[in-house]
């Protein structure tokens, strides 16, 4: 049956130093996570940075403009658009 783990072949040692692997393989790459997460914490406001420098520079070029209109798209910076997370 598919998902039983208490097949005889498989013996409680072997699931327990299978567990201590993937504890240890955490323990090692939790540094990392947080530094990924913080990466994209940074690019999001890079990104909201220059959205903004993005949207003044065509407001400016807008007020010079007398027969036509440049779109700047999108109008508004959502962190959700770069951050794509789960949890």
């Amino acid at each position: 049956m598919a998902g039983n783990w208490s097949r005889p072949q498989l013996r409680k040692t072997d699931l327990k130093r299978l567990a201590d692997s993937i504890d240890a393989l955490a323990t090692k790459i939790k540094p990392f996570t947080h530094k990924t997460h913080e990466y994209r914490r940074v690019a999001a406001v890079a990104a909201a940075d220059l959205h903004h420098i993005g949207a003044s520079f065509v407001d400016h070029i807008n007020r010079h403009l007398s027969k036509t209109e440049v779109n700047f798209d999108p109008p508004d910076f959502t962190p959700e658009v770069i951050l794509v997370t789960k949890g």
